[in-house]
Parts: structure tokens; C-alpha cells; sequence
């Protein structure tokens, strides 16, 4: 018996963070009444894709949306969080502990897409001087 089959084209899959831009508070003086608000940036790019496929970007160090994250410097903690939304108030994390991720959306094929990042310090903590810093792992999911 023989038969016949069609072959059609096999298109690899891809997506990149190409940037980031961070979310830098600047001076941050502890007697402000007042939180310090900045914002940052990632773009993404993707190849390869489908109408039906979409991304999600998760961003590590929050696992409840309750409990802030932390910069260091030295045994000095200053807190901060990070958010979805320009209001601050969608905690950006792994999806775990009522924090959410970015996504699901449709990405599209070969155009590069800015994802804002909105961060927040809350006033009056009571931190030594220093240059406070934090590390967090960006996750894209095709």
C-alpha cells in the first residue's frame, strides 16, 4: 500500500528579552512623608509565532503579594515593590501569593514590545546610608 503525505513549513519559535531599563528610586531620604515612585522597562521580541500564541513575564523576589521586596546594602534592608499597573496596585511577581505576572498576551512575530515596569518605596524607613541594591530574575514564557 502506498500514500502520500504533505510536508509543510517548520518555523522555530523565539522569544528574547532584547533590554532592560531599571527601576532606579534614586536619593531616598528617610524623613520624606511621601513614597519614592519610579518606573523602568523590559522589551521583548519574538519570532517564529503564531496568532495562537501568547507570552507571560514573571519577575522573581515576590512570593506574597504582602511582603515587600528588599534592596540591601551591607546588613541595611530598604523596602520596595514593584507593579503591573501605573497605580501600583498589581504586585508583579511569579503568580504565586496573590502577586500576578505580565500576560497573557499575543505577542507579535519579529516587533519589538515595551513592557513598563512601575516600582514604589514606601516612606519613612528607617535605613542607614548607603547604596542599596537588589537583583531579581526576569522569566519569558512562550
Amino acid at each position: 500500500m502506498r500514500g502520500s503525505f504533505c510536508a509543510s513549513d517548520a518555523r522555530a519559535q523565539s522569544c528574547s528579552i532584547t533590554s532592560v531599563t531599571s527601576v532606579a528610586f534614586g536619593t531616598y531620604n528617610v524623613f520624606d512623608a511621601a513614597a519614592r515612585l519610579s518606573s523602568g522597562g523590559i522589551v521583548f521580541e519574538c519570532s517564529g509565532v503564531q496568532p495562537s500564541d501568547t507570552v507571560t513575564i514573571e519577575i522573581s523576589g515576590a512570593t506574597d503579594a504582602t511582603v515587600l521586596r528588599g534592596m540591601t546594602a551591607g546588613s541595611h534592608v530598604l523596602r520596595y515593590q514593584l507593579y503591573l499597573d501605573a497605580a501600583r496596585t498589581i504586585v508583579w511577581g511569579t503568580g504565586a501569593g496573590g502577586t500576578a505576572t505580565y500576560g497573557p498576551v499575543l505577542p507579535a512575530d519579529g516587533v519589538p514590545t515595551s513592557v513598563p515596569i512601575y516600582g514604589r518605596v514606601p516612606a519613612r524607613q528607617d535605613v542607614g546610608a548607603g547604596a542599596y541594591s537588589d537583583s531579581l530574575l526576569v522569566t519569558l514564557r512562550l
